[in-house]
């Protein structure tokens, strides 16, 4: 048993890591849930081993099964990493469902023999034992858990590099950023036992994880937080996989010229926040926002979410002031509802729908729930492809 120094430095790490990942918004994606239990995974396995030195240290106060539960946590958790991650890699590939029924069950064979090698530990002593004198003692099949974490890394890495045409140039850096923390801490921890670095090396590993593919900035709006064009249209497909039908509701707020120019950068982008917040709150799988433009927002529910009281929240919410920097102020809104795939199946006629209220916001009533079918779509698909073109060859110049 060695010293907890770098277990403590790892609880810092990973403090940090779930802030990150919980303070920002994220994708609702198999890696990001996969990621989620990596973190998890990491956390315990180091309060664990924190507990199992502290308990050696009093190993007389301690009954012997009280050891064995706690170390055989320990190594339950540590030898799930591994298994996470290359689950993760394969989900970074897009190819979790694609993979073979063969190769899912040579997997979580492999990960739930080496779980029952260890939950048989205090019958056979084949990952850890205690001597007559409490002494802790690694058992024979350990080498064998250390090397299953070895292949394991070695076959997601080789699957990886297999499909890395497919992934991102920055995605594929991150992951090899990952190895050299995680794979170093392995091996000084199995070759010098009292060396505890493992936990550190996989928490510094996820931090890097965060810092780069799990940043979804290229996703959300900087100001409120909301997903932005792109991730509203990543997720809404994603959404739209799990459940045949979704509500959207378009939000835009009337005048945004006018409020932009009369209250300044500040307080406008202040509102919007206000908006942000108050009308859709935390981003869940089944029920988020996204903001697309300036005042413009779009609210996407599930088919079990309560599309009623969603409608009366949107509603109430612009019949009184807004309090925004100590003023208060009267902000209306046009508002509409499409049912998918009632309404239509292509999630870009949401956008253009959006589009049609800026192009023609006098034909539409405020501080109403407006039907998809009573918007002029005829020409606002050609409309939005030219403003969207003169758009970018503005930006291009």
């Amino acid at each position: 048993m060695g010293k907890i120094n770098y277990d403590i430095a790892a609880l810092c790490i990973i403090g940090l890591n779930f802030f990150l990942f919980f303070s920002r918004s994220r994708l609702y994606i198999v890696q990001t849930r996969v990621f989620f239990l990596l973190l998890l995974s990491n956390f315990l396995a180091t309060v664990t081993d924190i507990t199992t030195v502290v308990m050696y240290w009093n190993e007389p106060d301690y009954h012997r099964a009280v050891h064995y539960v706690i170390n055989i946590a320990y190594y339950v958790f540590q030898n799930t990493i591994p298994f996470l991650f290359i689950i993760f890699l394969v989900a970074l590939c897009e190819k979790l469902k694609q993979t073979r029924a063969v190769s899912r069950m040579l997997l979580y064979s492999s990960w739930i023999f080496s779980i029952l090698l260890i939950f048989t530990t205090p019958i056979t002593g084949y990952a850890f034992s205690f001597d007559a004198h409490g002494a802790y003692c690694r058992g024979p099949m350990l080498p064998f858990l250390y090397a299953m974490a070895f292949i394991y890394i070695v076959v997601g890495l080789t699957y990886f590099y297999r499909n890395r045409h497919q992934i991102p140039w920055e995605t594929r850096l991150a992951v090899f950023f990952f190895l050299p923390f995680s794979m170093v801490a392995f091996g000084i921890q199995f070759i010098f036992p009292d060396f505890l670095v493992q936990n550190l090396g996989i928490a510094v590993s996820g931090l890097i994880i965060l810092l780069t593919i799990q940043d979804f900035g290229t996703y959300t709006d900087h100001v409120t937080k909301l997903y932005n064009r792109n991730g509203l249209f990543f997720q809404i497909k994603i959404l739209l996989q799990k459940h045949k039908k979704v509500s959207v509701f378009l939000v835009s707020l009337d005048t945004v010229n006018f409020l932009r120019l009369v209250l300044g950068h500040e307080v406008f982008s202040s509102l919007e926040r206000e908006v942000a917040r108050k009308l859709f709150g935390f981003i869940r799988a089944d029920r988020f926002a996204a903001q697309t433009g300036p005042g413009k927002f779009i609210l996407v529910t599930a088919e079990q979410t309560n599309v009623e009281v969603e409608r009366q929240l949107l509603l109430e919410a612009f019949t009184s002031p807004w309090p925004v920097a100590d003023r208060l102020l009267s902000v209306s809104a046009r508002i509409c509802e499409i049912h998918i795939p009632d309404d239509t199946t292509d999630i870009q006629v949401v956008f253009q729908a959006q589009y049609e209220f800026s192009r023609a916001p006098a034909l539409y009533p405020v501080n109403t729930i407006i039907p998809l079918n009573a918007l002029s779509l005829a020409n606002t698909g050609r409309h939005q492809a030219i403003a969207e073109a003169i758009d970018r060859t503005l930006a291009a110049k």
